[in-house]
């Protein structure tokens, strides 16, 4: 009995020792050739919050990306635009989080089509 009270709080200490190690870079996150993107101390962490300014810059975001992109099949462009005025609406309404989503929604269509 003795024995397996001293060793339990060992065990659970063992265990927490688990959880530490060295502070990993970039460079340790590469998996099969994709790695994470860290912040670095050069470029700037964007924060972003549900406001109308975040709804209307990520509008004007899209419109941006829309007017830009010459090579798409029109109905991508027409499903874009329909998220981006659905998102815009939803903003206005005061449905903050469910127009950014479709404005990202847009975003994210317009550029994975932009990036082929």
């Amino acid at each position: 009995m003795r024995q397996s009270v001293t060793f339990m709080p060992l065990a659970i200490a063992a265990l927490g020792l688990l959880g530490a190690a060295p502070e990993q870079t970039a460079a340790d996150h590469s998996v099969a050739g994709t790695s994470a993107h860290m912040a670095t101390a050069g470029s700037p962490v964007v924060v972003t919050t549900d406001s109308p300014q975040y709804c209307r810059d990520l509008h004007h975001k899209v419109d941006q990306t829309l007017f830009a992109s010459k090579v798409m099949p029109l109905s991508r462009s027409k499903d874009a635009r329909g998220l981006e005025q659905d998102g815009a609406s939803l903003c206005e309404a005061g449905h903050l989080r469910s127009g950014i989503t479709k404005l990202r929604l847009a975003l994210l269509m317009l550029r994975r089509d932009g990036a082929k």
